[in-house]
Order: structure tokens, then C-alpha cells, then sequence
């Protein structure tokens, strides 16, 4: 998935505009963007930060000291 493979190469969070900007799409297609984001978040795949910004989840490595994303 784009979505996924942007925030895998981004290495820190990004908002919903921008990430709907990079992958190519319309700046109405937001909500779809925030959509997608937000199946993603309830997949496990990816987490959303208090301001509204999205990241890829690291794996359990990440905890022991690896940065192995998704």
C-alpha cells in the first residue's frame, strides 16, 4: 500500500494533507486518506499521534532497542 510505504520512508509522523499530497491524490480525497489511515490504525499497522498525525507501527524488536518498521 503507497500509504504505508510513505510512512515507512518519511521516519517521523505525518498529517493526513501531506500524505494525501505525496501520494498523488487530489486535496479532496482527504477524508478518503483519513479513512484508509484510520483502517490501518485498527489494523495494527500503522498508530495516530495526539495532534492528528499518522506513523508506522514498529515491531515488538523496536522495544529492544531495533527499528524494525512494518
Amino acid at each position: 500500500m503507497r500509504i504505508v510505504a510513505l510512512l515507512q520512508g518519511a521516519g517521523r509522523p505525518l498529517k493526513v494533507n501531506d500524505i494525501t499530497a505525496e501520494i498523488g491524490d487530489d486535496s479532496s480525497r482527504v477524508e478518503t486518506t483519513r479513512s484508509r489511515l484510520k483502517r490501518l490504525v485498527k489494523e495494527g499497522r500503522v498508530v495516530e499521534g495526539p495532534t492528528g498525525s499518522f506513523a508506522i507501527t514498529l515491531t515488538t524488536d523496536a522495544a529492544a532497542g531495533e527499528h524494525h518498521p512494518q
